[in-house]
């Protein structure tokens, strides 16, 4: 186990502590043999997860909304990074900060889609915020009472969003989708982490700087994929749009390259023939992104076992593993909702 590779007992406690806030093999194995979702849940709220669930037993004809489970796990990455939170300062403390407030803005991007999507204000349906606390950008606002652009546009004045989220606004008046809009605010808050890690020490960071290269070339990947093939935009157009300085494997180069695929199926062929990527790139971006998120797992892992104590490093490495045992949750409630074969070859958790 990972704590066979600490010397020191304060540091080994420490680290084991965080650690064990995740799922272990054993708790894996019980929910993928669960009967259904009913069974699911009931078991899901006697592991870690316990203390963010409004229940703590649930009757078969009254189950909650997967929405709504599926917001409260989301929810837990954001308390147990703010807990972490309590034992950094200076740079790493910023650095964890900006990426967890990736939460707030999700919560911007959906009061956007609500303000410009009547079906949501016809149906009223809410936000379900994230709270970040003291480490939000928006102090004290409920996203669910912000009812127009302008005044969504004051409260993000103060913030790194402000010009980003003025042209978009502008772009939208002029008949440009949601999908460009969110994109301009994503690539704002993705430099704003750029900017943190470089501030981290040098000698003490380039396991973490290792590790946000890989989450943005997943990030740079993925968005291009899908504003080249789901929504018809041009290379010239998506490039803008891409965190590519944080990069490591997806750069302008290769994109410019990949450009001249004439389909989805020919762009990953060519990804697969640069040597980069050759080690990721599958026959789908779903392959892809899971095979990236593969590389990413180990490295965190390693990133534990190397460890002394829990400082950022450590800190980085949970969130990732955190936010994709998260994600491998939701996938496994959802078919247990919809009763569909789980396919553990698609998940990134080692059953």
């Amino acid at each position: 186990m990972l704590e066979n590779y600490f010397e020191y007992p304060a540091a080994c406690t420490r680290t084991r502590g965080v650690r064990s806030k995740l799922l272990t093999e054993t708790d894996w194995k019980n929910l993928t043999q669960s009967r259904d979702l009913f069974s699911a849940l009931n078991f899901l709220v006697e592991t870690e997860y316990r203390g963010f669930f409004e229940w703590t037993t649930l009757h078969a004809d009254a189950l909650p909304s997967l929405r709504r489970v599926e917001h409260t796990l989301r929810a837990s990455t954001v308390s147990y990074i703010i807990n972490i939170l309590r034992f950094l300062s200076g740079a790493p403390a910023e650095a964890l900060t900006v990426l967890i407030q990736k939460y707030e803005l999700l919560n911007i991007k959906k009061t956007i889609r609500k303000l410009n999507q009547s079906e949501r204000r016809e149906n009223h349906l809410e936000i379900n915020n994230y709270d970040l606390g003291r480490y939000s950008l928006c102090k004290n606002i409920n996203w669910d009472d912000i009812k127009s652009q302008d005044e969504l546009s004051e409260i993000l004045k103060p913030t790194y969003y402000r010009y980003a989220y003025m042209k978009g606004q502008n772009l939208i008046e002029q008949g440009r989708n949601l999908m460009f809009f969110e994109c301009m605010l994503e690539k704002v808050y993705y430099e704003q982490l750029i900017s943190s890690i470089v501030k981290l020490e040098k000698n003490k960071s380039d396991s973490i700087r290792a590790l946000i290269a890989d989450y943005l070339d997943e990030v740079s990947l993925t968005t291009f994929v899908r504003l080249k093939y789901n929504h018809q935009l041009d290379y010239s157009t998506i490039l803008p749009l891409l965190p590519l300085s944080g990069c490591r494997k997806i750069t302008e180069q290769l994109l410019n390259k990949l450009s001249a695929a004439s389909s989805m199926e020919d762009f990953f062929s060519m990804l697969a023939e640069d040597s980069n990527c050759k080690k990721t790139a599958g026959e789908t971006l779903k392959k892809t992104i899971f095979n990236m998120r593969k590389l990413r797992e180990r490295h965190c892992v390693k990133i534990f076992a190397e460890g002394l104590s829990l400082n950022i490093a450590p800190a980085v490495a949970f969130y990732f593993l955190k936010e994709q045992e998260v994600e491998d949750l939701i996938s496994l409630l959802q078919c247990k909702r919809f009763n569909i074969e789980i396919n553990n070859k698609l998940m990134c958790v080692n059953f």
